[in-house]
């Protein structure tokens, strides 16, 4: 055909439509979505692991050489953590290829670099189509800019009946864009000639014509489109769930945040407590003091290192469920039926095997409290009980219950505001830590001074009874 030809009606003085009109395809397609998150570069062979985390199979190949060095070797087998979301994850035996293939990137990669194809082809070429003529449609399938003349030939060629057109003056809006995404073609990879256009209900698999013939003719079958609202539709419940469970996530993230400032508000409230009555003591306690210190310290460490696992594990569910989240709503906005039918199921368990985020409340109050003090100074547990212990309340309760089985009346530990009047009254707080009012001495100090005072005259009455004895035997 030569290129002085023209179809009527149409001149190269027509309107052209934007490059925007090709460049924007990039914002329906999250270029995000098909960025490998090691190379930071569009994918190349994706890879899906278990966790619906996608990257290049060489760059999964380079981590997992990088983290060991056997990894390759005949009969080796290894573990290891995804680089987004530390999901531990079990090598396949062929190695990184035999993680099954992102088809949903994969495809959307490819449409993507096709329109940029065509969008240098049409800033070079000022929207002519092939002929030289002016275009007026483009073909969604092989991003051929056609005029009218060539569009009918492109509708009779046999290879490309079934090619979807559109008019280049609809193809800016964005409804189109995504409705054009969600209609593309798959070509079945048993039958490289054919179109996906059947679901198998026996099989849930999306099949082409050949595949109806001669695997699945005793099967239950309906055409892809008929199943396509159900899918999608399950999809938009999936992604309800979904993003409820990410918003929980995040709520609960929050509360161990706050928990976490708690945590470190009443570590320094107790250790303001430590240091006010050490400067009451300083000559004589300055070494108490610090074993005190690093008690507190010890006391918060466990309680820090429960929370920060709990806090970890949280994040690490609120990215699985964010990067889950992601994937559904992109197979949902971009998925064409073939890619929703092929993910649907395997999504479904995926949803139902999110972590759930527990309904218990994090610690966000300390419970460090001293033991009440005795106002000697002659041995390490005077200077306990004058200067005060870290205890926990389960300490504090099996000391009482001691306390209470040796003697006729247990010994008591008055604290301020944050204690209770009995330590051993709540078993939820019996792990907490905590420091009680200094002035909680007072009880357990009166106390001691009546067991001392006790011991003392029982040890005087032993010499009388002695003598007794002997004046009794000289008789």
């Amino acid at each position: 055909m030569s290129g002085d030809m023209s179809i009527p009606g149409t001149s190269k003085t027509q309107p052209k439509p934007s490059p925007d009109a090709y460049a924007s395809l990039s914002t329906q397609i999250n270029e995000d979505f098909l960025t490998c998150q090691i190379c930071m570069e569009l994918f190349k062979e994706p890879k899906g692991l278990p966790c619906y985390h996608t990257f290049c199979l060489g760059c999964i190949e380079d981590y997992l050489r990088r983290l060991n060095p056997k990894y390759g070797t005949a009969g080796f087998q290894m573990k290891f953590s995804c680089p987004v979301c530390c999901k531990e994850i079990q090598v396949p035996e062929e190695g990184a290829k035999g993680f099954p293939t992102n088809l949903l990137a994969n495809n959307l990669k490819e449409k993507l670099q096709k329109r940029k194809r065509a969008l240098l082809q049409n800033v070079t070429e000022e929207n002519l189509c092939v002929c030289g003529t002016v275009a007026l449609s483009i073909c969604l399938e092989c991003d051929q800019l056609l005029c009218g003349h060539c569009e009918k030939s492109h509708k009779a060629l046999k290879i490309t009946e079934a090619h979807e057109i559109m008019l280049l003056k609809d193809y800016s809006s964005a409804d189109s864009k995504t409705t054009m995404l969600q209609r593309r073609k798959i070509k079945c990879r048993s039958h490289p000639a054919e179109i996906l256009t059947y679901y198998c209900i026996d099989d849930s698999e999306v099949i082409c014509r050949e595949c109806v013939v001669k695997s699945h003719s005793k099967h239950n079958f309906v055409e892809l489109t008929s199943v396509a609202d159900k899918h999608r539709g399950q999809l938009q419940n999936m992604l309800k769930v979904v993003k409820g469970n990410t918003e929980k996530h995040q709520a609960a993230i929050k509360e161990h945040e706050n928990a976490t400032l708690s945590l470190e508000t009443s570590k320094s409230g107790l250790k303001q407590k430590v240091e006010d009555r050490y400067e009451k003591l300083v000559t004589q306690l300055g070494k108490h003091k610090e074993k005190l210190m690093e008690k507190i310290d010890n006391e918060f460490e466990q309680q820090m290192r429960g929370l920060s696992l709990s806090l970890a594990a949280l994040k690490d569910g609120c990215v699985t469920s964010q990067g889950l989240a992601g994937f559904i709503e992109e197979l949902e906005t971009c998925g064409c039926d073939a890619e929703v039918a092929t993910y649907v199921q395997s999504l479904e368990g995926k949803v139902e095997k999110l972590d759930i985020v527990p309904a218990k409340k994090p610690v966000n109050s300390a419970d460090v409290f001293i033991s009440s003090p005795n106002s000697d100074l002659t041995d390490g547990k005077v200077l306990d009980s004058l200067f005060g212990r870290v205890q926990t309340r389960k300490e504090s309760a099996e000391e009482s219950s001691k306390s209470a089985r040796s003697h006729s009346s247990p010994t008591l530990d008055v604290g301020g505001s944050n204690q209770p009047s009995n330590p051993g009254a709540s078993s939820a707080a019996a792990g907490r830590v905590y420091l009680p009012h200094e002035g909680s001495r007072g009880v357990q100090g009166r106390h001691n001074q009546q067991v001392q005072q006790r011991d003392v005259r029982q040890r005087a009455r032993i010499p009388q009874r002695a003598d007794k004895h002997k004046s009794c035997s000289s008789q």
